[in-house]
């Protein structure tokens, strides 16, 4: 079992200890390297209670495939639209809620977005996907060139990435 330190109390703890990432469901040996994958790199930068959260939406994305794609070796492998719309048809055979409300910080704006299996599920396709095919907008570090847009520059001291 993976050991991070944090700032975590002890009835936390003893939560997050029924709560784990149990690969043995999935369906095919591709699936479970990937998403295997993606959870060691989520667990590097991220807090162990987001972690923990990401049980229950693994869980979810884990019955998704089982039922849907049983022989499917890469998440990568169907069209990332196509996938989506399937979970999104799943979970709404299955009485999950295809989206929810996200109360803003600054002001009292609500804003409707995708449930959190579906947002788990795009954040394993981004993952997924080579550097090189990303939007620019999706990257760490944006190469100015390569927006589809003008940007205006300054001749004196340009910048050339952000």
């Amino acid at each position: 079992m993976l050991q991070k330190e944090g700032k975590v109390s002890e009835r936390k703890k003893n939560i997050m200890k029924q709560h784990y990432f149990d690969l043995k469901p999935l369906p095919i040996s591709g699936q479970r390297k990937e998403l295997r994958a993606f959870i060691l790199k989520r667990f590097e930068n991220l807090s162990l209670s987001t972690i923990d959260g990401d049980t229950i939406q693994f869980k979810v994305l884990g019955r998704f495939m089982k039922e849907k794609f049983p022989c499917l070796n890469s998440f990568s492998a169907v069209e990332e639209e196509e996938i989506i719309g399937f979970l999104k048809d799943w979970m709404t055979n299955n009485r999950y809620k295809t989206t929810c409300n996200h109360r803003m910080k600054t002001g009292n704006k609500v804003i409707v977005e995708d449930a959190q299996p579906i947002q788990f599920l795009k954040k394993l396709l981004q993952f997924l996907r080579p550097e090189e095919e990303r939007l620019e907008e999706e990257k760490d570090i944006w190469q100015l060139d390569c927006f589809d847009f003008p940007i205006c520059r300054n001749p004196i001291d340009p910048i050339r990435s952000l």
